[in-house]
């Protein structure tokens, strides 16, 4: 298997089978449909998103951020601004952790068996 090049991005599209752990910049914003530039922006202006930086310098990003720049940008279609976004709690909270919030399932109850309850006395007539 050929092993990416320094200036390649190992990416799961190039390597069969591999599972990303962090996107560049550039995949970031086509997966989240922000541009690169607006990534650049946010973190220079507001601190966040915070990426890594390999090697060479060039922004990553963790996978588990990539639902959460979703989610931001539905916001921002709906009409908020990062900036009310990081002013609110709940969302300061989420951007900061840097993943969305795992929701538990509620446990499946067991069925009853319907087998066992008694049935009423038949009326013949």
């Amino acid at each position: 298997m050929p092993t990416p090049n320094r200036n390649q991005h190992a990416t799961a599209e190039r390597i069969p089978g591999a599972v990303p752990v962090a996107l560049s910049i550039r995949e970031m914003a086509k997966q989240t449909g922000l541009s690169a530039a607006v990534l650049r922006v946010w973190e220079f202006r507001y601190g966040w998103p915070r990426p890594g930086r390999r090697e060479n310098g060039y922004r990553i990003y963790p996978i588990t951020l990539l639902p959460v720049l979703q989610a931001v940008r539905e916001e921002i279609e709906r009409g908020r601004t990062i900036g009310d976004l990081l002013r609110d709690p709940v969302w300061s909270e989420i951007m900061e952790a840097g993943r969305m919030p795992v929701v538990a399932q509620p446990a499946e109850l067991p069925r009853p068996d319907w087998s066992t309850i008694p049935q009423p006395p038949s009326k013949e007539v």
